[in-house]
């Protein structure tokens, strides 16, 4: 039984791990990731449930402890000008963790290779199924291999699309892909004003949008703004403008400086968006790939690491009982559809929480995305990605 597992990250590494530690083939198609910084810093405590089922026992024995910093508190200033404050000593499992999201994630494609995982510096260029006449597996992945510079060709019995909201076999599959708001951020790492450390999570709504900043191990601060197209590019056009912005927000106690900035500021997709399907024919979707949240949620490395281990689990019981194959996967997807529609719920729950500013543009259209009142019925919008 082969594997390929297309992307990287926390869900495809995920995926690699379980696999390998029951002995299964598997290679993995991926690009090394080359910049020097990377969004998704937020660990929360459950993950550390998850982390344990990777082999480590705690965060500290998968990652060196100068790349990480230990999350104490939420701080929000939602709905109110005040802040208020949830501390993690009301959480029962603890608390969360702001990472270096590099090197967490070159820590478990460590673990992968490892354990005997084969990575490839390559990308999918196209999918074909039903090979049988070629070979004993069921697809034929042609890559671009970077070693190389030419396309090869990959069979395997299984396949894991863990390639984030690029979702890079959906058009060799025919499989669609939903996106449910227009939402997008701007994202900066700057030097943390006075080298302040602060344990914490910040997040604050105003008229166009909300912030989020939070401490990163080396002294850095990321500073991340929502908003929709006009707002966003405003702020990415003028670095200047990014800043002022975040000072006039109030987001932060001290103020930024244009020479704090550690990079340009640059915009990324920051909408929730689904896969039709995320199970077919011996082919799972991962991570993004399955699901994108809203950065709201602060999910995604939980909700990656997640679907791969489930993932990985759903082809290792389809090993050991064939015939149950299609309800194991059947089950998959009604996990990421559950997940969904919670997500779903308490989502609408703190967007329409905020009742400041009705006159916006952005609440407006962020408030009536975030519920099911924009589909016909809740029960058609449920049907519609059950199969």
């Amino acid at each position: 039984m082969k594997v390929i597992v297309i992307g990287g990250g926390p869900a495809g590494s995920a995926v690699s791990i379980v696999l390998r530690k029951e002995g299964l083939d598997v290679t993995r198609i991926s690009k090394p990731f080359e910049d020097q910084f990377k969004v998704g810093e937020s660990l929360p405590a459950a993950a550390l449930r998850l982390i344990r089922k990777l082999g480590f026992k705690n965060i500290a024995e998968l990652l060196n402890g100068n790349y990480y910093l230990e999350c104490l508190t939420t701080l929000s200033s939602w709905n109110s000008d005040d802040w208020s404050y949830k501390d993690s000593i009301m959480n029962p499992e603890g608390n969360g963790w702001q990472i270096d999201r590099i090197a967490f994630e070159n820590a478990l494609t460590n673990e992968c290779m490892k354990l005997g995982t084969v990575i490839i510096n390559g990308t999918l260029n196209n999918i074909a199924e039903d090979i049988s006449s070629v070979a004993q597996n069921r697809y034929m992945i042609k890559f671009h291999n970077a070693k190389t510079e030419k396309i090869e060709n990959i069979y395997g019995d299984w396949i894991i699309d863990a390639t984030g909201r690029n979702f890079s076999s959906a058009k060799y599959l025919d499989i669609g892909r939903r996106r449910f708001d227009r939402q997008i951020a701007i994202v900066c790492w700057v030097r943390s004003p006075d080298n302040a450390v602060e344990n914490s999570i910040r997040i604050k709504s105003t008229c166009g949008g909300w912030w989020y900043s939070t401490c990163l191990p080396h002294g850095k601060r990321v500073i991340v703004f929502h908003g929709l197209g006009k707002k966003i590019v405003t702020l990415m056009k003028d670095p200047l403008k990014f800043v002022q912005a975040c000072n006039e927000s109030r987001l932060l106690d001290s103020k930024i400086n244009p020479e704090d900035l550690l990079s340009k500021p640059f915009v990324t997709s920051a909408n929730v968006s689904k896969a039709e399907k995320c199970a077919k024919d011996y082919w799972l979707a991962v991570g993004d790939a399955a699901l994108s949240f809203d950065p709201l949620s602060s999910q995604g490395i939980f909700f990656a690491l997640y679907t791969g281990i489930k993932a990985a689990e759903v082809i290792i019981e389809s090993c050991k009982l064939p015939s149950q194959k299609d309800e194991l996967t059947r089950r998959y997807s009604d996990i990421v559809n559950k997940i969904f529609e919670e997500n779903q719920i308490a989502r609408s729950y703190y967007y329409n929480s905020e009742t400041r500013f009705d006159s916006s543009e952005y609440w407006s259209a962020m408030q009536s995305a975030s519920g099911y009142e924009n589909h016909s019925t809740r029960s058609e919008f449920t049907k519609q990605f059950s199969n």
